[in-house]
């Protein structure tokens, strides 16, 4: 049995991970892709959860398991679903962060502008760091704006970017100023309360929010999401479970939530018209850790063409 760690998942290209998470949509939009909901054991000192899925046509299943105390350790198991046998694990967060970021680059793809040059990105964490170098992707972006509340972390994140992606990035000095200017916004704070207002916001811009959507604490403002002709997430059935309900529960646009499935498929548009606003709220879809632990696992030993 293979056992690989975050080094062997760095190791993997990014588009490769992108593309990865595409086709799973695609099957997710063929209903060949399960994805059932995330099952957790609480205890006094947190929680233990476990994600699952898995492609019926490539055969593989598995799930995740990581913790809430202590170091939050993670694992991914992969087994090959005609015989049963464990393919592999993949130890550690990084796949985790990986597919998030993945996912939303997926959402770039299909609802932003074709020509949108310029990202901006508040927060500068891991998984803003994959946010921005899988969107940095599938467009071609010229200039990547950054903040965050400290100025140590938003200046080492953007040379961080820059050298990682070869774009241009910029600290900027409030949220406000990376909002005006993007054309993808990308949201991965830790905040309980909104970071952007509504008035911040250019026509034509495509919004991705990784952080908090409970009612109580919330990352993106109700007026905000409110301005979006399309709102995607990639799993209704895990935002539709939020405990205290997802914070677009009774508005206005909290009815008309799309899969990213249907959007990549095409069954549902992604975008109206140049001048929309369009929103994607990433949730994690179960068993998308399960597709890009495989490739982690198919590639060990394989050279890249």
């Amino acid at each position: 049995m293979k056992i690989m760690n975050d080094r062997d998942v760095m190791a993997i290209p990014t588009r490769t991970a992108v593309a990865v998470m595409e086709e799973v949509f695609r099957e997710r939009s063929m209903r060949s892709f399960i994805s059932p909901p995330r099952m957790h054991m609480d205890s006094p000192d947190g929680k233990i959860v476990f994600t699952s899925g898995g492609s019926l046509s490539e055969h593989v299943m598995g799930f995740r398991v990581y913790t809430t105390f202590g170091d939050g350790d993670q694992a991914t198991l992969v087994y090959d679903s005609k015989n049963g046998k464990l393919k592999g694990a993949v130890m550690g967060s990084f796949l985790g962060a990986l597919r998030t970021g993945s996912i939303g680059a997926v959402s770039t793809r299909y609802m932003s502008n074709h020509n949108a040059d310029i990202m901006g990105i508040i927060g500068s964490g891991n998984q803003a760091f994959t946010q921005a170098i899988t969107s940095a992707t599938v467009r071609n972006f010229r200039e990547i704006h950054v903040y965050s509340p400290n100025t140590e972390h938003r200046n080492n994140f953007a040379d961080r970017i820059e050298k990682v992606t070869g774009i241009l990035a910029v600290a900027e000095e409030s949220s406000s100023a990376v909002a005006e200017i993007s054309q993808v916004l990308i949201l991965a704070t830790t905040s309980s309360v909104p970071v952007i207002k509504a008035g911040d916001i250019a026509p034509g811009t495509h919004i991705i929010s990784v952080g908090r959507k409970s009612v109580n604490e919330h990352e993106l403002d109700h007026d905000v999401a409110d301005l979006a002709a399309v709102v995607a997430t990639d799993s209704l059935d895990q935002i539709n479970s939020y405990d205290p309900p997802h914070f677009m529960s009774g508005s206005k646009t909290g009815g008309n939530i799309v899969e990213l499935a249907d959007v990549v498929s095409g069954k549902k548009l992604g975008r109206i018209s140049r001048d929309d606003i369009t929103l994607f709220l990433s949730v994690g879809l179960s068993g998308t850790e399960v597709a890009l632990a495989n490739l982690v696992l198919e590639s060990s030993g394989r050279k890249e063409p």
